[in-house]
């Protein structure tokens, strides 16, 4: 096929006194890290119909049920879970860097959220995170907003993965083998993130690698981002599929990399991230401004053995890929 059509913008001494024996032992005790545990959970939010499902902790017997507005916790591990009122949104939050959870083969469908609504799935400050053999399909963002007065959500109806100051460490997120059809985020006053994942790594100082693989968006629409919406992360996009995908600026990924400072071996440098495109397929984008199928507005962008069919921007805003102030292009 044809190469992607690019355009660019600017791309240019310790001293220690004694201590009795038994209480060094304890205060060396009390400063190794907590045993890790892993949440495996499985959901479904089918035919518009309330949130329901299970998760399994590594470290306690037995399924623990989901569902219900209202707080929750997996016990046996530092992760809690909040389910709105609207009983199908579920936001997980981490209490510490070494849990790890897992949202496997779950099921999202026919669900139209308010313009207040959480995503139907959000996670925050989960150092090891994946979601993986799960569908959306059939999902909804109006513009209409909750009857009572509230505040938009700046996310699309999906899925969002956010990080907190906690995380001084490089922290992970991983989308395997998802598949996302036929998401519509509504036009209205708000700029909206990310139809389909949104991606920032927000207060964390730490550098955040996501990787999305092997997975299918089709007909994915939002106003930054149709697909994937992106900021201050590190993120690979290896053996996945965009078709008819839909933006403002963006039609599949909107990349934003800014000068907010990263931690590379404790120091805080400002840098620009990198996004990697490997051996995806990109179909029929369309971006009303700026990147029919790709909007980078700084970072690093690279593409190999990936294909770019149809892209759709007005003249000379980068019919496949719009790069800005971009740092390095490689192809």
């Amino acid at each position: 096929s044809d190469p992607p059509q690019i355009y660019s913008q600017m791309c240019t001494s310790y001293t220690m006194r004694a201590v009795p024996v038994l209480v060094a032992l304890l205060l060396a005790v009390s400063l190794q890290p907590s045993e890790s545990a892993s949440a495996r959970c499985t959901l479904t939010a089918a035919g518009g119909g309330p949130l329901v499902g299970t998760c399994a902790v590594s470290t306690t017997m037995g399924p623990i049920p989901i569902g219900g507005a209202g707080p929750g916790a997996l016990t046996g591990s530092g992760i809690t879970y909040t389910i709105d009122a609207n009983a199908r949104s579920i936001k997980f939050t981490c209490g510490n860097d070494v849990d790890e959870l897992t949202i496997a083969g779950s099921v999202y469908s026919g669900q139209t959220l308010d313009s207040c609504a959480p995503p139907l799935l959000e996670i925050e400050g989960c150092s090891n995170s994946t979601v993986s053999s799960s569908t959306w399909t059939g999902i909804t963002r109006s513009a209409i907003p909750a009857l009572l007065p509230c505040t938009p959500s700046p996310y699309g109806p999906c899925l969002s993965v956010t990080g907190v100051a906690r995380q001084q460490i490089e922290w992970f997120f991983f989308s395997t083998s998802n598949t996302f059809t036929s998401v519509v985020v509504e036009p209205s006053s708000v700029t909206r993130r990310g139809g389909a994942i949104s991606l920032e790594r927000k207060d964390s100082p730490a550098k955040m690698t996501t990787d999305v693989i092997s997975s299918t968006f089709t007909t994915v629409s939002c106003e930054t981002g149709g697909a994937i919406q992106s900021t201050d992360a590190h993120l690979l996009i290896r053996n996945s599929t965009f078709t008819t995908d839909k933006a403002v600026r963006g039609g599949a990924i909107n990349f934003k990399s800014t000068d907010l400072p990263e931690l590379v071996n404790n120091v805080p440098l400002v840098f620009d991230k990198p996004l990697v495109i490997q051996m995806s397929t990109f179909t029929t984008g369309t971006a009303s401004e700026q990147g029919g199928m790709i909007a980078v507005y700084k970072g690093d962008f690279s593409t190999a053995d990936s294909t770019y069919t149809t892209g759709n921007a007005p003249d000379r805003m980068g019919e496949c890929v719009w790069l800005n102030e971009c740092s390095s292009y490689t192809e």
